[in-house]
């Protein structure tokens, strides 16, 4: 049924197949039917290459892509410009050749200026465009291959595990805790689990659970799927050529040059025709009026001001570049200084996309930092230490620099881990000095996780999770270094406090923990509450 060396002469259109959008409702058989492959063995390198001569590279060109002529085309759509040119060709005819000379060397100094400046933008944006060219596992002739991400065709076998960035549109095939990072496309945080299924066709895209994304980031899990669209022609790539078709306004800057272009050439031409007829009535050559009447023509175009206009902006674009932005045009500096409104996502633009513990409540205090608490601040500290014991998070690469480093995980995991490294906590003494004998991750059912340890005294059961569903399951209370019965009344202040932090746009999890002889989780009850950890 699959063929790998072949792909029928593509009696199948691979284009017709991309602009099908219902894939997570086809079932796995038809799907692999369809693209003719193999979900085994995946393609095979010729048939990889085949499609590739087919469709193209698997890059995303729906932005403006800028070249030297653009560039310096783009600096003569001034209005004043084109006003010094017909001044500059005019002086020239009439044999004016210095005034010639110099209005030519006024648009030449500028559109240097402009072309130095927007090239150099340029050439970091496109250079910025080849960092972020990734790789990707696929699988052909049954082997697992690492290729660029610009080689994916339609219908590959595509490997993903944690920290891999998807690069194409894809069905699920197989999947283990697969969780995708989706903010870039979507805007939200929150990670959503993938699974391997058929759904029904009128799901949303948001609620397509056995698609993935190009541009999107595994956060956990490993999957193996089958892409069904590339370059343009994912979801991904539709944004991006839709923006690239919005029609593009004016800036002030610009409206208000060619306004003052008009009323130039308004003014001018109502003083050169008057001046011409009172010429002309008082008995003065004709040819002598017209030349003259050029001459003041010329004169009275400022053959200054676009050279200023275009230094001030190219200072202006040199400003913003110190202050780590990047601009393509020069008109951008100017159009950022009228700018009163700025609409934009939250989700990695204005935030980092990361959670990150800001505060540490204990039974009687409240921390800052993580890094604020210091490591002799028992309470505290053992409270962050609850959290790394609860999470699941760990660093790829642990001898690389803090700035560096990679950590993988859920958002709440990898917050807890930094959180705790932030306070001095050493996450492998806290599990070499307590064991992890068993461990249940955080659900949403159950709304908390639980890591049991082995210490000399028997065994520790550490639990992090809602507030709510610990308080309401805790029979005492950690407050000022010893444990003491949990009453009514201490437990709504401690409501009381979550409530006012969550109102603060927090999300807060509480720390609990009780001491064991049991060798795996027991039920969480009876537990001694501990801190909150926001």
């Amino acid at each position: 049924m699959f063929q790998d060396s072949c792909f029928k002469c593509y009696d199948i259109p691979m284009i017709s197949l991309q602009k099908k959008n219902a894939w997570h409702a086809v079932s796995e058989q038809d799907l692999c039917e369809q693209f003719e492959v193999d979900p085994q063995t995946g393609l095979g390198k010729e048939e990889a290459e085949k499609r590739k001569e087919q469709l193209g590279e698997n890059r995303i060109s729906g932005g403006e892509e800028f070249h030297l002529v653009r560039i310096i085309l783009h600096q003569f759509a001034n209005p004043l410009i084109i006003i010094l040119i017909i001044a500059g060709v005019i002086s020239f005819l009439l044999d004016e050749r210095t005034d010639a000379l110099v209005i030519m060397l006024t648009v030449l100094v500028n559109t240097v200026v402009g072309v130095i400046q927007e090239g150099k933008a340029s050439r970091a944006f496109a250079k910025l465009q080849e960092l972020v060219i990734r790789r990707a596992v696929v699988l052909r002739d049954g082997q697992e291959q690492e290729v660029f991400s610009t080689e994916i065709v339609p219908g590959e076998i595509c490997v993903l595990r944690a920290g891999d960035y998807i690069a194409a549109d894809a069905r699920v095939l197989d999947a283990r805790n697969l969780r995708v990072n989706e903010s870039a496309l979507t805007g939200e945080w929150v990670e959503v689990d993938k699974k391997a299924e058929t759904l029904p066709e009128h799901k949303r895209l948001t609620d397509r659970t056995n698609m993935v994304w190009a541009g999107t980031l595994v956060e956990d899990g490993w999957a193996r799927v089958l892409v069904v669209n590339t370059a343009n022609y994912t979801e991904f790539g539709k944004v991006s050529v839709m923006v690239g078709r919005t029609r593009k306004i004016r800036t002030p800057l610009q409206r208000n040059m060619a306004s003052l272009a008009r009323i130039i050439s308004i003014l001018v031409l109502a003083t050169v025709g008057i001046i011409f007829a009172l010429g002309v009535w008082r008995g003065e050559s004709a040819t002598h009026m017209f030349l003259t009447s050029v001459a003041i023509a010329v004169a009275a175009v400022p053959e200054g001001l676009p050279v200023a206009v275009t230094v001030i902006l190219a200072l202006g674009m040199e400003r913003i570049l110190k202050n780590g932005g990047l601009v393509k045009k020069l008109t951008a500096a100017e159009t950022l200084g009228s700018t009163n409104i700025i609409l934009t996502d939250k989700t990695g633009t204005l935030t980092q996309a990361r959670m990150q513990v800001s505060h540490v409540v204990t039974g009687s205090q409240l921390f800052g930092e993580p890094s604020d608490v210091l490591t002799q601040e028992a309470h505290a500290s053992a409270a962050l230490t609850i959290g790394i014991s609860t999470s699941d998070a760990f660093i790829e690469n642990p001898h690389a620099e803090l700035d560096d480093w990679v950590l993988r995980g859920t958002p709440t995991d990898r917050a807890l881990l930094m959180a705790g490294i932030q306070a001095g906590i050493q996450p492998e003494r806290v599990f070499r000095e307590n064991p992890r004998i068993d461990f249940l991750p955080f659900e949403a059912e159950r709304r908390f996780a639980a890591s049991l340890h082995r210490t000399k005294k028997g065994t520790l059961l550490r639990i992090s999770g809602a507030p709510e569903v610990l308080l309401k399951n805790a029979t005492r209370v950690y407050v000022s270094g010893r444990s003491i019965t949990l009453t009514k009344q201490r437990q709504d202040v401690l409501q009381k406090i979550y409530e006012d932090l969550t109102k603060g746009g927090n999300r807060v999890l509480a720390t609990a923990y009780r001491l064991e002889t049991a060798e795996k989780i027991p039920v969480a009850d009876g537990i001694d509450f501990f801190g909150k950890l926001v």
